[in-house]
């Protein structure tokens, strides 16, 4: 991980000690997440285990998506509890192509990482889409899972709070 990548992720945590709900949190969060992937959209899939489905309301304009825990790449994620790179989604077996087209958008390469609670239970799967300028790599794989770990804390605690 570059210095320049370390120093922003040290910049976001300070502004994440004064974030106070599970929105804010999410939408402080796939914001930084698409500034140091250089990516076009963040999505969090936060784990509703009772449903057995996932939920992002954070979509970069888009409603909310709710979809099975074993569906996509995301839930190819929460099964193998592993990071994932698709740099070429539409020939991926587990890509949900007809997200894409229900709101008009075309995803080039993916991204994902678990984000695991303090009892390392997946709680969250951060997916972005889209590199600018590239494909996403192992670089970013490791800056991505650093950064989920990095995360989970807040995230865990914000969830918590939301159930109680």
């Amino acid at each position: 991980m570059s210095n320049d990548s370390k120093e922003q992720v040290l910049k976001f945590g300070q502004k994440l000690m004064f974030v106070d709900t599970t929105q804010e949190i999410l939408e402080l969060v796939s914001s930084q997440a698409k500034t140091l992937l250089d990516a076009q959209r963040c999505s969090i899939f936060v784990v509703d285990k009772e449903n057995h489905t996932f939920w992002t309301n954070v979509n970069d304009g888009t409603d909310m998506i709710v979809i099975p825990l074993d569906s996509g790449i995301v839930g190819r994620t929460y099964k193998t509890k592993q990071a994932q790179i698709v740099n070429l989604p539409y020939e991926d077996k587990d890509f949900m192509s007809n997200v894409d087209e229900k709101i008009g958008f075309t995803t080039k390469n993916i991204v994902t990482a678990p984000v695991f609670d303090s009892n390392n239970e997946l709680i969250s799967v951060i997916q972005l889409l889209n590199k600018t300028d590239a494909d996403f790599n192992d670089s970013d794989l490791k800056l991505l899972t650093f950064f989920a770990n990095f995360i989970s804390g807040s995230l865990e605690l914000s969830l918590m709070d939301d159930w109680l």
